[in-house]
């Protein structure tokens, strides 16, 4: 045995969690940033939400054993998806990874030497976003915390989903894993849940690849809104509403739902939503969206505020 598959024996495994749903547009570039990663002890879970493209065959081309595919028996909601290729995996560690996203090539290396740390149940990093394929920009041009930084995720979300990477133990540590009645936010309440017991460590350096598209399921700003209502009557009466960060998460979404007033002209209850947003930065931004042109709009609905 050469000393490069003892090394590779000795890497605990990562758990390469892909779900798709007619990815074919960008899938190869997804793939072929974790073939082509310099940590290969990985598989990749490919779990096919009943793709109807060409999804399917473009995973098959690649002719490698640490590639599995599944195929889902019935459509599934995003996260309940995510639970069932998570089901199937066996690493240590667990990556997710979208088909149109993609990673640098030093990715799973830089992560895993942050779980050095016993207490830390998650690793994520910062991240470029493009558009299509041109037009890169950092994700968070100034740094961010590592440790006990619930409360300030609350008020501050940063955690990439592509870039996240779980310990098997953090995952099994929440009764249900991620919550298969999200299909856009299950992410976000997977960490909030999961920081309760666990710290999480973050790289300043961007180690992976958001595509902006069309197709994006994020940008359904109503599902958003719906989603976000649902958590916070689930955790109205938990450990969440004691925490300062709270109230920032309740406001932002106000500000959400008093910009799809906006656009739906339901002017009568976007004022009421916009008396109770508790931050003057975020009543700033909306009255700046009502004022300036629509590629000035669309800038604002991407910022982070």
């Amino acid at each position: 045995m050469n000393n490069a598959a003892v090394e590779i024996k000795n890497e605990p495994l990562v758990s390469v969690i892909m779900n798709c749903l007619n990815g074919e547009k960008y899938l190869r570039e997804a793939l072929d940033s974790v073939l082509n990663q310099s940590y290969q002890n990985f598989e990749i879970i490919f779990w096919d939400n009943l793709s109807t493209d060409s999804s399917k065959k473009i995973f098959y081309e690649y002719k490698d054993t640490r590639f599995k595919y599944f195929l889902g028996e019935k459509y599934a909601k995003l996260y309940e998806a995510r639970n069932y290729a998570i089901s199937k995996s066996s690493g240590e560690y667990i990556a997710i990874l979208d088909v149109d996203d993609f990673w640098s090539v030093d990715k799973l290396k830089r992560q895993i030497e942050g779980f050095k740390n016993p207490k830390v149940g998650i690793v994520c990093s910062n991240y470029w976003v493009i558009q299509g394929y041109k037009e890169k920009k950092i994700a968070h041009k100034n740094g961010r915390p590592s440790g006990n930084v619930l409360n300030y995720l609350m008020k501050d979300y940063y955690v990439g989903l592509l870039t996240m990477m779980i310990s098997r133990k953090a995952y099994d540590s929440l009764i249900s894993g991620f919550n298969s009645e999200y299909n856009i936010i299950g992410d976000v309440d997977f960490v909030l849940r999961a920081l309760l017991k666990w710290e999480l460590s973050y790289i300043s350096e961007p180690l992976a690849y958001y595509r902006i598209h069309d197709n994006n399921l994020s940008k359904n700003l109503d599902t958003v809104i719906k989603e976000r209502r649902e958590w916070e009557f689930i955790n109205k009466k938990n450990e969440f509403h004691n925490l300062d960060g709270y109230k920032d998460f309740i406001s932002e979404t106000d500000y959400l739902e008093c910009i799809s007033c906006i656009d739906n002209k339901k002017f009568k209850k976007g004022y009421l939503l916009f008396k109770k947003i508790y931050y003057f930065r975020m009543k700033v931004k909306i009255i700046l969206y009502l004022i300036l042109p629509n590629n000035i709009i669309e800038y604002i609905k991407n910022v982070k505020h």
